[in-house]
């Protein structure tokens, strides 16, 4: 079907996140502690979602690409469990390309809630799924998919609701975020619907996915995102990036790193840098298949069946609720 806008309704955008002073006291609070860090939602403006976007095109940049091949590879037997019309609720949206895979893999669903804290990744994963799929309704919800909320009252009472994490999702959560996450998604979908969650399973010597200019730029634009929006005075050029493996916490984390020692000031508040010190913006978890079992388990949720590409880096796992809850 050809997209025409003049035959959609108009997009009604949910906010649910909360204001700006909530986030300058996070940064804030991040920078003056003895491991530095930012919120990774300074990554994810405008700028950086359109970095992002392009670098999951990319042909090094595999873990998009593999999750949606692996969506398409698995839609019959996806579209067998999920039924029809269902309701997908994608938890960390992002630009919905796998999102968008696995709509496409679905016997005709009957909406899609879009799920992001990041308002330019709903604007941009919003436009590509009506271009796609014009019939569908798309409803965007601008939240912290690892907090607790109530979706829109329209689709609360869905008859059967699919809960999709993708594995760029999935991978930003702590293991006791991703408990939570997967609890309140049980809740969330009942008994008749499901969850998908896709896992990275990649080794720690895997850091390709995470070098690059544009993930260079990706990086070091929190630093400007954080300067137009705080009125910050962080010079750009005297960080540099870097991706590193967090033996300890089993995961991949994206780092800015201070080339000389300086001051920054954000607000009334001044940060200084030694040379060398380093600020975590984002980070990317690695689960091994027992962790999903046993996380799976604690909250009595059943693998009905788990999907993997032929080098056994990616898996798409189907979840329900078990029926002794």
């Amino acid at each position: 079907m050809r997209y025409c806008e003049a035959t959609q309704s108009p997009v009604r955008f949910y906010n649910l996140v909360p204001g700006t002073a909530n986030l300058e006291e996070r940064i804030v609070r991040g920078l003056v502690q003895s491991e530095k860090e930012l919120p990774s939602s300074l990554l994810y403006d405008a700028r950086g979602v359109r970095l992002f976007d392009r670098i999951g095109q990319q042909e090094g940049y595999s873990l998009v690409r593999r999750e949606c091949r692996l969506l398409r590879e698995s839609g019959r037997e996806l579209r067998r469990m999920a039924g029809k019309r269902s309701v997908v609720v994608d938890y960390g949206s992002g630009t919905s390309r796998a999102g968008l895979a696995l709509l496409r893999s679905l016997t005709r669903p009957a909406a899609y809630v879009a799920v992001d804290a990041s308002l330019a990744s709903l604007k941009l994963g919003v436009a590509r799924v009506r271009r796609t799929l014009p019939w569908l309704r798309t409803i965007p919800v601008r939240a912290d998919f690892t907090s607790c909320f109530a979706l829109p009252a329209a689709w609360s009472h869905a008859t059967r609701l699919l809960v999709y994490v993708s594995s760029s999702a999935f991978s930003t959560l702590s293991p006791s975020s991703a408990m939570r996450l997967l609890e309140g998604a049980a809740g969330l979908c009942g008994q008749r619907g499901g969850i998908v969650v896709g896992v990275d399973l990649r080794c720690d010597s895997e850091l390709h996915d995470f070098d690059g200019d544009r993930l260079r730029s990706f990086n070091l634009n929190a630093l400007v995102s954080l300067n137009r929006q705080f009125s910050a005075t962080f010079r750009v050029d005297r960080f540099a990036h870097r991706a590193c493996w967090n033996r300890s916490s089993r995961r991949v984390e994206l780092q800015l790193v201070s080339r000389v020692e300086q001051t920054a000031k954000i607000d009334h508040h001044k940060i200084r840098f030694r040379q060398g010190e380093a600020v975590r913006t984002e980070c990317s978890q690695r689960y091994g298949w027992n962790d999903v079992e046993r996380m799976a388990r604690e909250v009595r949720l059943t693998i009905d069946n788990a999907w993997t590409d032929d080098e056994r880096r990616l898996a798409l796992v189907y979840l329900r609720r078990s029926r002794d809850r």
